[in-house]
């Protein structure tokens, strides 16, 4: 569990949680939401994977989700210039 310091809430930062009270303040599109998400999910499959070794199409999907999130996320970087 992360340290909340002043915060009122005691309860565990949940990723899916965070991303989507970000989604649902405007803070980041929901495609971004989607992306991350997404990006999470199947690094997590790489990390820890349940079938023993990780296929091929799997590094091709996050690849194909990382490569998704940077070209979002740059492109809010060009919005803001």
């Amino acid at each position: 569990q992360l340290d909340h310091g002043n915060s009122p809430s005691k309860r565990p930062i949940v990723w899916s949680r965070t991303v989507g009270s970000l989604a649902t303040r405007g803070v980041i599109t929901p495609q971004i939401a989607k992306a991350l998400v997404e990006f999470r999910d199947v690094r997590n499959q790489l990390i820890h994977p349940s079938g023993g070794s990780v296929t091929d199409a799997l590094i091709a999907s996050a690849v194909d989700s990382g490569i998704k999130l940077l070209r979002l996320l740059t492109g809010l970087r060009d919005i803001d210039r």
